[in-house]
Parts: structure tokens; C-alpha cells; sequence
């Protein structure tokens, strides 16, 4: 073997044994990193939400618009089998078509799979709360934990604790709601009724008037007074409350609630709804039967809700030469001129319904809204700045305030309200382009 041939083998065998030198120091390495995702994986196994099945659903019987939204979203989680955003929509869609036994697994798997967010057991509690009271408090209790300044949601559960009798937990509750959002008036009243049982009748009367005049088109409050009223012996208040009862529709009148009217608004079968409503079109032309705007209100409602804006209008028109100081109908006659982009019109209605009802926030920003089309900017920063005092968890409200404020120049009151509403809706990403372009300006 020559001398060339030699020291090739040699150089071989040395880069073979430096080879298997680095493969056994690998090995150990490699068996290491394997065993560290077995075990991750393992954990993740182990610790990972344990999910109720997904529910079956009967649709064959619905109507076609509704049975494809349905298996939209239970498509949709099957694709996304732990999304909690993926499970919580479909027990909304699922609550809002009327199953709730398959919406409230949904919301439980929701909750499993992000206790952060305070919808999931809140709607899981306004769902249980007809057949399992016990289990709809603790749903509530839990969403009151984690909504931050959410006035429906500590109310609900405060008027299930009064109810309970649980007089000190509602009050604390309250107490928290009327800190922050003090002219809300099922605040007040639930404050009314916790003084009424503690037996402070001229201090809850107070607080119950101060709710009526809130909340006028409520029977609640009304109830309460007349109630205080004839304990207190005065019988002229008691006998004008039962006048002001008898031009309020019998029923529950429910109270504002933004996550509850979210799931409503996914119900896809109007047009049972929009018969009804039209029927009730032809006592409107004849005039009979009416005794307010209530039915009115609901037509045009119904009307604007399948976005028939120009019949929503003349219904309300029409109305309101009979009922002229009715705010709720100035509101939606507002809403549906709006609509049609007659933002004149609009604003017209919505300051006709403040003058009416100087404390409804909804009318102040929606009058900001159509002062902003018609380029009245600084008209409709006092219209949402006004929305934001009478109103302060209104997110939305806040948001045009940021913009019109750092518009002009006041960067660091921006800033303030941009905060504030990121704080209340943190998925917005309008609330968030805000506070940072604030936050930029304010650098420069």
C-alpha cells in the first residue's frame, strides 16, 4: 500500500470516528428534546379542557336561512374545535333560534376554554336562569367577577340576590353600578328596593321616583312608587302612578341589554315576525285599538330591523301627529331616516326625543352620529361627550370623542377616552388605532 493510500484510510477512519464521536453526543440530545415534547404534549393532554360533545341539532324542520346558519357555526366549530369565540357563537346562534339545552353546552365549553371572558357564563346564566336558578347564579356571579363596569351584568345578578334575600350582596353590587353609571335607572330602582326592604320608605320613594323618570316607558318603577306611595298615605302620587300604568303595555318590559340583544339579533326567521307586525299595519291605517305609540313602535321596529326604513318612517310620521311628545318615537323615526341618509331629518328627531328625555345617552349619540354627516364636528363632540357623562361604560360614544378631540388638537384628553374605551371594548380596533395615534402624537 503506498503512502497516499495510507493516509487516505486514515483520514477516513478519522472523520468516521469523529462522526460516531458527534452522533453519541447527539443521541443523548436528541433523546432529551424527544422526551421534552412527549412530556408537553402529554401535559398538554392531560391538562387541556375536557369539552361536552357537540350537541346535535334537529334542523330539518327550519326554515332554510335558518338551518345555514346553524350549520355554519357548527361547522365552524368542528374546524375550530378549541375556539372558545367558535363555541360561544354557536350558542348564541343556537340560543338565539330557541335551543337552549345545545346553546348552553356551548357556552359552558366557551367558558372552559376562556374564563377570561365574562359572556360565556353570563349568557349561560340568562339562559339557565327559567329551569335551574341555582346554577344561573353561580353563571352570574362568575360574569359579575370578570366584566369590569358592565351595568347589566351586576344588575341581573343583584336583582337575583335581592330576590334571594341576600340584601348585602346586591347592595354592594349596586353600590359599585350607581359609583360609575349613577343616573342608571334599574340601578336606582334596585337601590329603591333594597331601602324599601330595610325599611326606609321616604329614601326608597327617592330613589324609585328618580328611576321612573329615567326609565318612563318601564312599569317597574312606576309599580314601585304607587306602592310607596300608598304606604306613605298620598294618595294623589299613588293615583298618578296608576294613570301614568295604564298607557304602558302590560308584560315585562325588559331593561338595556347589549349581550342579550346580540344573540336576538342572529335570529334569521323575521318573516313570522314581520306578518305579525304587518297585521298589526292594518290597525294603524284603521285606527282602532290604539291607545299609545307602543304599537306603532313595534311595527317600525320591525320594520327597521329588515331594513324597510322608507315603511318604518311613514308608519312613525303618521304616528306622531297622534302621539307628539312620545320620545321612543322620535328615537326610531331618527334610526330610519338615518338610514335613508336624510341625516337632516334625523337630527331633527333625535333632538326632539332629548328634548323629551334629556337623559336617554342613545339619543345624544345618535344625534352626534348624524351631526358628523352633516359636518357639524363640533356640535356632535358635545352631542357624544354629553352620551359619555349620562352614559360612561358607552365605548362607542367615547371612541368618536377620542377621535374629534385628537382632531383638534387635545391629545392627552384623547388619550383619556381612548384608554377608557379599550378598557370596555377590547376587541374594537378602532378604541385601539386611537390610543396609539395619541400616543404617537403625544411623543412627537
Amino acid at each position: 500500500m503506498s503512502r497516499k493510500q495510507r493516509e487516505r484510510r486514515d483520514a477516513a477512519a478519522s472523520t468516521r470516528a469523529t462522526q460516531s464521536k458527534l452522533v453519541r453526543r447527539l443521541v443523548p440530545v436528541l433523546l432529551g428534546l424527544a422526551v421534552l415534547a412527549l412530556a408537553f404534549n402529554t401535559y398538554w393532554w392531560i391538562s387541556r379542557p375536557r369539552l361536552e360533545p357537540l350537541p346535535v341539532v334537529e334542523t330539518e324542520s327550519l326554515e332554510p336561512q335558518v338551518r345555514s346558519v346553524i350549520q355554519q357555526a357548527l361547522d365552524e366549530v368542528t374546524a375550530k374545535d378549541f375556539s372558545a369565540a367558535a363555541w360561544g357563537d354557536l350558542g348564541a346562534v343556537l340560543r338565539a333560534h330557541d335551543f337552549a339545552a345545545p346553546a348552553e353546552v356551548s357556552y359552558r365549553n366557551a367558558e372552559r376554554l376562556d374564563a377570561a371572558d365574562y359572556r360565556w357564563p353570563y349568557l349561560l346564566g340568562v339562559s339557565l336562569a327559567p329551569t335551574d336558578a341555582e346554577q344561573s347564579l353561580s353563571c352570574l356571579q362568575r360574569a359579575a367577577e370578570r366584566c369590569g363596569n358592565e351595568p347589566h351584568v351586576q344588575l341581573r345578578l343583584a336583582e337575583m340576590l335581592l330576590e334571594r334575600e341576600r340584601n348585602q350582596e346586591a347592595e354592594a353590587l349596586v353600590e359599585k353600578v350607581l359609583k360609575y353609571a349613577p343616573t342608571n335607572p334599574r340601578g336606582q330602582l334596585v337601590k329603591a328596593r333594597l331601602l324599601f326592604a330595610a325599611g326606609n320608605i321616604d329614601e326608597a320613594l327617592s330613589w324609585a321616583g328618580k328611576s321612573a323618570a329615567g326609565a318612563p316607558d318601564r312599569r317597574a318603577p312606576h309599580l314601585l312608587v304607587a306602592q310607596l306611595c300608598r304606604r306613605t298615605g298620598d294618595k294623589e302620587g299613588e293615583a298618578r302612578e296608576l294613570e301614568l300604568l295604564e298607557k304602558i303595555p302590560d308584560g315585562i318590559t325588559p331593561w338595556e341589554d347589549p349581550d342579550v340583544s346580540a344573540v336576538l339579533s342572529l335570529r334569521k326567521d323575521q318573516a313570522a315576525r314581520l306578518a305579525q307586525a304587518r297585521s298589526a299595519a292594518q290597525l294603524l291605517a284603521q285606527e282602532k285599538d290604539i291607545k299609545d305609540g307602543a304599537t306603532a313602535l313595534e311595527l317600525a321596529q320591525a320594520y327597521n330591523q329588515t331594513r324597510e326604513y322608507a315603511a318604518a318612517e311613514a308608519v312613525l310620521r303618521t304616528m306622531l301627529r297622534r302621539f307628539p311628545s312620545d320620545e321612543r318615537l322620535h328615537f326610531e323615526a331618527g334610526v330610519a331616516a338615518f338610514r335613508q341618509k336624510k341625516f337632516q331629518a334625523a337630527e331633527s328627531d333625535f333632538r326632539r326625543a332629548i328634548e323629551l328625555k334629556p337623559d336617554r345617552a342613545d339619543a345624544h349619540y345618535n344625534l352626534g352620529q348624524a351631526l358628523l354627516k352633516l359636518d357639524q364636528r363640533a356640535n356632535a363632540r358635545g352631542a357624544f361627550a354629553e352620551a359619555v357623562r349620562l352614559q360612561p361604560t358607552h365605548a362607542f360614544a367615547r371612541i368618536n370623542l377620542a377621535d374629534l378631540l385628537l382632531e383638534s388638537g387635545e391629545i392627552d384628553a384623547a388619550r383619556q377616552e381612548a384608554e377608557i374605551a379599550v378598557r370596555l371594548a377590547p376587541r374594537e380596533a378602532r378604541a385601539r388605532e386611537l390610543l396609539d395615534k395619541s400616543k404617537r402624537r403625544k411623543g412627537n
